[in-house]
């Protein structure tokens, strides 16, 4: 399910804000590549400094996305919970799935199959209403 992927998730939109301190991180490829140095489990990517207070998830509007203003949490909850649905997922999923998921893949509590127990996917040949 690396749709609903969190990490991918903000690695694409720090991606597109430019917001990673390395110019040499560019692109996902170049992300999902860095290597860890020592016997650590992972490596800290810096953001550039400008980035550090402003939210991941930005209002959009029809003159495009801003620069700071957050979106609101009802906003991105609806769309969230739409495109889970459209993608195939019998129950919505939104933020707080999402959230509690990602902790307890850190806490190492959790697993996909947990979730692909709770949240199927619809067969491709069966037409959602």
């Amino acid at each position: 399910m690396l749709l609903f992927c969190p990490i991918t998730v903000i690695v694409g939109l720090a991606l597109r804000d430019k917001a990673f301190a390395a110019p040499s991180l560019t692109s996902a490829e170049a992300v999902f590549n860095v290597k860890n140095w020592g016997p650590v489990g992972c490596t800290p990517i810096r953001w550039k400094e400008k980035w550090l207070k402003k939210p991941i998830f930005r209002h959009c509007d029809a003159s495009g996305t801003s620069p700071d203003k957050p979106q609101p949490y009802y906003m991105l909850r609806a769309d969230m919970e739409r495109e889970t649905l459209e993608s195939g997922f019998e129950e919505a999923l939104g933020p707080r799935a999402i959230r509690r998921w990602t902790a307890n893949e850190v806490n190492g509590t959790f697993y996909l199959s947990t979730l692909a127990a709770r949240y199927t996917l619809i067969p491709s040949d069966r037409q959602c209403a």
